[in-house]
């Protein structure tokens, strides 16, 4: 208990995302734009996580899917892991699906829906609150202690004692109704769980892409049995050391130690560098060039120009299309209201 008359409540897991898409209007908003595919990420798990990656929505779609997940491939998954997660892919009915997840789990934190499987999910969640929901051990829950009976005086007790009896078994009783700190399991449900409703997403439309683990995953955080990590600075280091070979294979130089980075501004996944690295050496982990921010390659300054990338094109023509609509939009209203 939080309070003497409230619950405790667990924040919200990423699975919250199919109700709160039923209560916002989001959902029946992208159902009235015709939208077809979503692509969802845990970006607070991943940093090597690739938004609106045209690979994997095509590879969904293409397979008629339901869902799909990005996994990692069995090769770079722990022996320990996988042996964990053998027994979960032996208990599920699933046959041959469940048996592949159990080899290349974890997830990386990528995830696909078809809209109409959107639809039903949001539906059942919001229908049932206990939809998906699991056990996750939780701690610091607070849990409230059981005050003492009031201690019965003695009726000749004089008023002043009395008094002080009485505030000291309050203040007892106070300090023993204090919540306090706790380990237990709090009840919540998350993205990939979904794919496990064979009731909602039978098993023969869900698929899985499995991913190279140093191209796609540097979890922040974990531990056994889902996937071990040494913490961010790790995380960091994966993709400083992915972005330096990029550099390297388009015929740059990486003479930073820690490596350099490579904004997204200027590379989606290694494309396009040759003409900006090409026969530059960097000492510096964060170049303004790799930045997107021109300058010389390995200066400071200059207006060399950067690669955005194919995909950039049609999200700023649907920017600037909105953008005009809006505009169009305010003007036509101006107007009315001059006119009345």
């Amino acid at each position: 208990m939080s309070t003497p008359t409230t619950l405790a409540m667990a924040p919200p897991g990423s699975g919250e995302l199919f109700p709160a898409l039923r209560a916002s209007g989001a959902l029946s908003h992208l159902l009235r734009g015709g939208a077809r595919h979503v692509e969802v990420n845990a970006v607070d798990d991943n940093l090597l996580w690739r938004p609106a990656d045209p690979v994997f929505v095509g590879f969904a779609a293409s397979r008629r899917a339901d869902a799909a997940a990005k996994v990692v491939e069995p090769d770079s998954v722990p022996a320990a892991y996988a042996a964990a997660a053998a027994g979960f892919g032996a208990a599920a009915e699933a046959g041959e699906l469940l048996d592949s997840v159990a080899l290349q789990a974890p997830a990386v934190g990528s995830y696909y829906f078809s809209a109409r499987c959107l639809e039903r999910l949001a539906d059942a969640y919001t229908k049932s609150p206990l939809a998906g929901v699991r056990l996750v051990p939780a701690s610091g829950i607070p849990r409230r202690g059981v005050p003492p009976p009031m201690p019965q005086l003695p009726a000749n007790l004089p008023p002043q004692a009395r008094a002080q009896a009485l505030a000291a078994a309050a203040r007892a009783a106070e300090a023993a109704a204090a919540p306090r700190p706790v380990d237990g399991y709090a009840l919540q449900r998350f993205v990939g769980d979904a794919l496990r409703l064979g009731d909602l997403i039978p098993a023969g439309s869900v698929q899985l892409l499995g991913v190279v683990r140093e191209e796609e995953f540097a979890p922040l955080f974990g531990r056994g049995p889902n996937w071990a990590t040494d913490g961010p600075d790790d995380a960091a280091s994966r993709v400083l050391g992915l972005h330096s070979g990029w550099v390297e294979a388009s015929g740059g130089e990486v003479v930073a130690e820690e490596g350099v980075e490579v904004s997204p501004l200027v590379s989606y996944a290694g494309e396009g560098l040759a003409p900006l690295v090409d026969g530059a050496a960097f000492d510096e982990p964060f170049d303004a060039a790799l930045q997107g921010a021109g300058g010389a390659p390995g200066a400071a300054a200059g207006g060399a120009p950067h690669n955005a990338g194919p995909w950039v094109a049609p999200l700023a023509g649907l920017y600037a299309a909105g953008l005009a609509v809006a505009l169009l939009k305010a003007a036509a209203g101006a107007v009315s209201s001059k006119k009345s």
